[in-house]
């Protein structure tokens, strides 16, 4: 650090510090940083020490909102409820609503109880292990002091009701029950499934393992074109871990200056990606471009991803990359455990809206001008705003908040209506910018130039003097250059500011970390370069309150398990009556309802004081204090699925009145799911559960190249076949992986996906001796088709990792793997040598492993 100390102006929790040692490791090398690690490890080990931090009940706090919300939405859902009965909503679109909100009511509680530990204590020990990433989770926490939210059992799909209490609250027992589903999937996944994931990293390294760095360089002119992408921070990210560690396959020259940037054979590091970053296609060797039949070179594999240096001779790269690609399964599997069974769902809103709550309780009051009354798809009837709309939140007559809508706002309120804090009122598009009042004076735009770090910020706006109408603050002075010491999301009475406003202005800063705001700026002259100015936006409010935030944010993906074809479902009412009726005495009362021969008498309807009507019935007979009905039943089927009915049919007993549309949940999509994906993928499957796949690679592969064989030769064909779905099966597998936050290096799929690519069928045997139908390497058969006149026909083929296995040339390796007699005995029938080449085969006899040291002794 040549005497310079290094100042680092943020707080450094466990994402933070895993960027700093890859910083230090890039600049410094890996000798000073095992000596820095060495130090952060003592340093940790001496405070973990002296604070003494441990878990207490007290430290559990439960938010306060909790109770409130909890309250209001069961009252929702028995309004629902009379709804159903009255014939108003469709049982479907109450399940469905059902699921939504209590998505909506966890993640509300979620954020209630992030809030609620920053708030009230900073130092709380549980909030402290958790958000620093020492140890736990944030679902943990939400278990224990929100709500438990809904669980899966053990064959993943999610349960109809959640667990609306937190373990320190203690569960009922219906809930523990409930629970028990959970628990019984973590055990079982642990047990069994782990199983699974074991045996996949066991056929990984059986089928990699051939693979050993041979040469230096192969000599092949082929490489794969990467697009570089730069529009914004993260996409600039993604292209540099594409690249990075990669070897130039040709040379990239300047488009105005066509001057030479990097040449071929160069590789790519950090600072060769910044100044090739302009040219938009480069191509970059990869294994797959290796023309080597047994092994690769060093220039196709690049980098050591563990070293950062280009891979050594004699690294056995196939077993590395079968390890890294297995090893994730088998971790994520046990991490089920102790989830206990909670779900996740990605589903929690409408994408790409922000839902919006009550800054506080009050009556809701707006004029329904400039706008129209929509319902949304669970029939729920909504306000959706065409002009901007100001929405008035009132008690006892005085003005508690005034929030201004843009237009296409979707407004869940009726006018004057009631309202509770932390309800929400209306959705909208989140690139939209709402604006916030207070007591009518007050409006939230000021946009002030500050860092997202610990640190001084520097006031530098200038405060205009404006009158009430123009809905902005009033002050008889400027101020300029203020100074406060802020931390990201402290509470600051600042009453220096407002000199002719009676009231003092509480306000809270937020960090918004938008992508927009990752360019860099030019700094103005009022900007000194001791400060890191970065533009936010900028909200007060004297309830501490922010309405454009956002809730939502989910780990696992989920899907419907069957869909529904039509969203708006027309109904009719089919009425079935029983026979048996009866009379119903009246004594001394009188019948509120104008009752007459065949009116329907729905459930929950008041026919008198202190009686209600708790079935649907028919009045058959009014007599002056007697009134004769019979039991109804109530059926919804769409139109095009009923049968032909006329009024006053006969019905017998399980007559088929049509066909209704089966509704199921969401099911969680764990690795417990993503892993049998994973290895249709690798053992390149072409039917599950005797159904053909949709999709599958084998089929693409087909299809692909008949459509190419009429364009280009039959060589060109295969490769560019082969090419294609390469990219398939390494981006579908990097999906289901990335859904469980693991970052596996593309290299270690491709090792893997080149040994289910590197043979072919031969279809026409050309000059050669060659049989139709055998299967051989294709880097061996373009090296017989240059030295022969008829050329040799092929077509690409897939082969899964086990049949990779179970093909290599040594019969001591496949015979150790799976069919270990029939192996054994075809092979002393054919008399078969083994040439001990490759690593098993030399374990099995105790010999030198050709790898590492060993490899010379090849």
């Amino acid at each position: 650090m040549n005497g310079k100390l290094l100042q680092f102006n943020k707080l450094f929790d466990k994402e933070e510090t895993k960027k700093f040692i890859d910083w230090f490791l890039r600049n410094y090398g890996s000798i000073r940083t095992v000596t820095l690690l060495d130090k952060l490890k003592l340093l940790g080990f001496i405070h973990a020490t002296k604070s003494g931090v441990s878990i207490g009940l007290e430290d559990l706090t439960i938010p306060p909102l909790k109770r409130n919300l909890e309250f209001h939405t069961e009252k929702k859902f028995n309004s629902m409820e009379r709804r159903i009965s009255m014939g108003k909503m469709h049982t479907l679109q109450k399940v469905r609503k059902l699921d939504e909100a209590w998505k909506i009511i966890n993640e509300l509680i979620g954020e209630e109880v992030k809030k609620n530990f920053k708030q009230s204590d900073i130092l709380n020990p549980v909030y402290m292990m958790v958000f620093s990433g020492a140890r736990g989770n944030f679902t943990q926490v939400k278990q224990l002091v929100g709500m438990r939210g809904f669980f899966v059992n053990s064959q993943g799909t999610v349960l109809k009701f959640p667990i609306k209490s937190s373990l320190k609250e203690g569960l009922n027992i219906s809930e523990y029950f409930t629970s028990c589903y959970g628990a019984r999937k973590g055990i079982i996944d642990t047990a069994l499934k782990t199983a699974d994931a074991g045996y996949l990293t066991r056929r990984l390294v059986y089928a990699g393992q051939t693979q050993i760095i041979k040469k230096t360089n192969c000599f092949s002119k082929t490489g794969q074109l990467t697009l570089i992408t730069k529009e914004n921070k993260e996409k600039y990210n993604l292209t540099e871990k594409k690249i990075v560690g990669r070897v130039l396959a040709k040379d990239v020259y300047d488009p105005k200056t066509k001057k030479l940037i990097a040449s071929q054979g160069q590789d790519i590091c950090r600072y060769v990606v910044k100044k090739i970053i302009q040219i938009k296609r480069i191509y970059v060797r990869t294994p797959f471009d290796c023309k080597l039949n047994n092994g690769l070179c060093q220039l196709c594999y690049g980098w050591n991803v563990a070293t950062g240096e280009l891979v050594d001779l004699g690294e056995s790269v196939g077993i590395l990359a079968a390890q890294s690609i297995g090893e994730p399964g088998t971790q994520l599997t046990m991490r089920t455990f102790h989830t206990g069974g909670v779900f996740t769902s990605k589903k929690s809103r409408v994408v790409d809206e922000e839902a919006i709550c009550s800054p506080v309780d009050g009556i809701a009051s707006y004029t329904t001008k400039h706008g129209k009354k929509l319902k949304t798809r669970y029939g729920e009837p909504f306000f959706f705003t065409l002009k901007t709309k100001k929405v008035v939140i009132s008690k006892d007559k005085i003005i508690k908040a005034v929030i201004k809508f843009p237009k296409h706002t979707m407004l869940f309120l009726k006018p004057n209506q009631k309202v509770y804090k932390k309800q929400i009122i209306a959705q909208a598009d989140n690139k939209k910018k709402l604006t916030g009042f207070e007591n009518d004076e007050l409006m939230a735009e000021e946009k002030i130039s500050y860092t997202p770090k610990t640190g001084l910020i520097k006031f530098e706006t200038e405060f205009e003097t404006s009158k009430k109408r123009n809905k902005s603050l009033r002050f008889s002075n400027k101020i300029k250059g203020r100074r406060v010491w802020l931390l990201p999301g402290n509470i600051v009475t600042y009453t220096e500011l407002v000199y002719n406003i009676n009231i003092a202005l509480t306000c809270k800063v937020y960090l918004n970390f938008n992508s927009d705001f990752a360019k860099k700026k030019k700094i103005s002259n009022q900007l000194t370069r001791s400060f890191f100015p970065i533009r936010i936006n900028y909200r007060t409010f004297n309830n501490l309150s922010r309405f454009n935030k956002k809730y939502y944010k989910n780990s696992r993906k989920s899907q419907n398990e069957y869909k529904i074809v039509k969203k708006n479902i027309k109904t009719s009412e089919i009425f079935i009556t029983d026979n048996n009726e009866r009379w119903i005495e009246i004594k001394n009362t009188k019948i509120k309802l104008e009752t007459k021969h065949g009116l329907i008498l729905y459930k929950n309807t008041p026919l008198y004081d202190n009686f209600i009507n708790k079935y649907t019935v028919q009045v058959i007979e009014v007599r002056k204090n007697k009134m004769c009905i019979q039991n109804m039943g109530r059926f919804f089927i769409t139109k095009k699925n009923s049968k032909k009915l006329f009024n006053n049919d006969f019905l017998r007993p399980d007559f088929k009145l049509g066909s209704g549309r089966l509704y199921k949940g969401e099911k969680s999509e764990d690795i417990i799911q993503g892993l049998p994906k994973i290895e249709q993928l690798l053992e390149a499957r072409k039917t599950s559960n005797l159904k053909n796949l949709k999709d599958n690679p084998n089929e693409i592969l087909k299809n692909e190249f008949i459509t190419l064989s009429r364009k280009y030769t039959n060589s060109t064909a295969v490769r560019k076949a082969f090419e294609k779905v390469q990219n398939i099966i390494i981006e579908r597998v990097q999906k289901i992986y990335k859904e469980q936050q693991v970052n596996i290096a593309d290299k270690h799929l491709e090792v893997i996906v080149r040994q289910m690519t590197s043979k072919v069928m031969i279809i026409g045997n050309g000059d050669s001796n060659l049989i139709v139908g055998e299967i051989m390497e294709v880097n061996r058969i373009e090296k017989i088709n240059k030295k022969l006149k008829n050329k040799i026909r092929y077509e690409p083929v897939l082969i899964g990792i086990s049949k990779i296995s179970l093909s290599n040339p040594s019969f001591l390796s496949q015979a150790s793997f799976q069919e270990t007699t029939r192996i054994l005995a075809r092979s002393a029938i054919e008399g078969k040598i083994d040439w001990l080449y490759g690593l098993k085969e030399n374990l099995i006899l105790g010999n030198l492993i050709p790898i590492g040291t060993g490899y010379n002794k090849l």
